[in-house]
Parts: structure tokens; C-alpha cells; sequence
């Protein structure tokens, strides 16, 4: 059984305790999300990454947030979904493969990691 002090202690401990977690982001103080630069990442991450096989699932577990939050800031902030912003990337970068590099189509589909011509050029 707690005696009457103690309960009494226990509350400007809790408070303290508040006002440290508060004190720790003062710009932030009603969510603890990550820092917004975690989407410049994840968009670097996606430019580097680009002609792995990177589902949604897989960048919102390496930028640490739940998937559909990920989503919806990613989405907001670039105007596109994650999906599509890999996808124009991709496409960009084979046009600058197919262009300025003058590689043929089959050898811009396997180095974006296209199993198949028809996939990529459905895609392109």
C-alpha cells in the first residue's frame, strides 16, 4: 500500500519527467516523428537502388516508419507514390542509357533490371 508522501513525490517527478521529453524537440512537441530529412533519404536511397526489386514494404523498413504513414509523406511531399517515383527514375535513367550511352534496348533492360523485354518495353 502506498502512503499519502509518496503518491505526493510521484507527480512532480512525472512532470519533470514531461518536461525533459518535451525539451528534447520543442519544435515537435505533440508527436515524436522522425526528422523530415528522412524522406530526402529515402529518395537518394531510391535513386541508388533503383534496379533492385524494392517493394514499398522495403523503404518504409529502412526509413523506420509504418508503411502507410511512409506513404502518405513520401506521396505529399513528392507528389507521386514511392511505386511511381521508382518507376520514372527507372524510365529516366534508360532514356539517358538509350540516348547518350547508345546502348540497345535489350542491354538498358538488363542493367535496370528488367527480367524480360516486354516488361520493360511496356513499362518504357
Amino acid at each position: 500500500k502506498l502512503r499519502p508522501s509518496r503518491i505526493d513525490r510521484s507527480f512532480p517527478l512525472m512532470s519533470l519527467a514531461y518536461r525533459l521529453l518535451q525539451s528534447i524537440d520543442p519544435q515537435d512537441q505533440d508527436t515524436l516523428a522522425p526528422s523530415p530529412y528522412w524522406l530526402d533519404s529515402v529518395q537518394e536511397y531510391i535513386r541508388l537502388h533503383c534496379t533492385e526489386n524494392l517493394t514499398v514494404d522495403d523503404l518504409s523498413a529502412w526509413a523506420g516508419v509504418h508503411r502507410s504513414h511512409f506513404t502518405r509523406m513520401f506521396t505529399r511531399r513528392y507528389g507521386v507514390s514511392p511505386s511511381e517515383y521508382k518507376r520514372r527514375w527507372v524510365m529516366e535513367k534508360a532514356a539517358r542509357l538509350l540516348s547518350e550511352d547508345g546502348i540497345n534496348i535489350t542491354q538498358a533492360a538488363l542493367t535496370l533490371g528488367y527480367s524480360d523485354l516486354f516488361t520493360f518495353s511496356r513499362s518504357f
